[in-house]
């Protein structure tokens, strides 16, 4: 139990984030301050928990993704809803932008991860929604496809290469994940007879409406 209700943790950076974007002004800086500065000094402080207790019944950690869910959609509606009642203004706009897109890739992408590999088709469809609202338009297709089949070789784009930079691996894995998605899209559509431009492609729907 006790493991369990440490999940909730996590939601206090999307809380800070909508807190913040109702609030306005200064505030909007409050999860990009959290989130980057202090839970790093706090990982100096608290000791890491290397217990693997499970509790196979218990539904808290299901409610905790779908709370998550949730703050995704508060986040992204209070930071569209200050900034058109003039809440944020000036450089406060790149503040909010910032730190509610912190809380959507350290947040919502994770949730997502976890989502998409459930059966259920509403969890499918929340972990698709996510990677939406994250602007994530290959994630679905290329995590699942090709990722989890030749992870750790050439042929996967999300694996490093052996001496590789960090922004060589962003460049290359980013184009490599959105060709290799659009290229299992487009060879479905093929085969059911459909144009690569259908909106049942999803990167080419997720592209349209992102």
């Amino acid at each position: 139990m006790k493991r369990n209700l440490s999940y909730f943790i996590s939601l206090i950076p999307g809380i800070i984030t909508v807190g913040g974007n109702l609030a306005g002004g200064n505030w909007v800086y409050a999860n990009l301050i959290f989130t980057l500065g202090l839970l790093p000094i706090a990982e100096w402080f608290v000791a890491e928990n290397k217990t693997n207790d499970a509790e196979e019944d218990s539904v808290l950690p299901d409610l905790v993704l779908v709370l998550h869910f949730f703050l995704q959609i508060f986040a992204l509606g209070s930071l569209f809803y200050s900034f058109s009642q003039g809440k944020i203004v000036g450089f406060q706009i790149i503040g909010a932008a910032v730190s509610t897109g912190i809380h959507t890739g350290t947040s919502s992408i994770v949730v997502a991860h976890e989502m998409i590999h459930r059966k259920g088709a509403i969890w499918q469809f929340a972990g698709k929604f996510l990677l939406f609202t994250a602007g994530n338009i290959y994630f679905f297709i290329e995590h699942l496809k090709v990722h989890h089949k030749w992870v750790g070789t050439a042929k996967d784009p999300a694996s490093a290469h052996r001496g590789e930079s960090v922004y060589g691996f962003f460049v290359r894995s980013i184009v490599g994940q959105l060709s290799q998605s659009w290229k299992i899209e487009a060879e479905r559509m093929r085969e059911e007879g459909r144009s690569v431009f259908h909106l049942s492609n999803y990167v080419f729907r997720s592209s349209c409406f992102n």
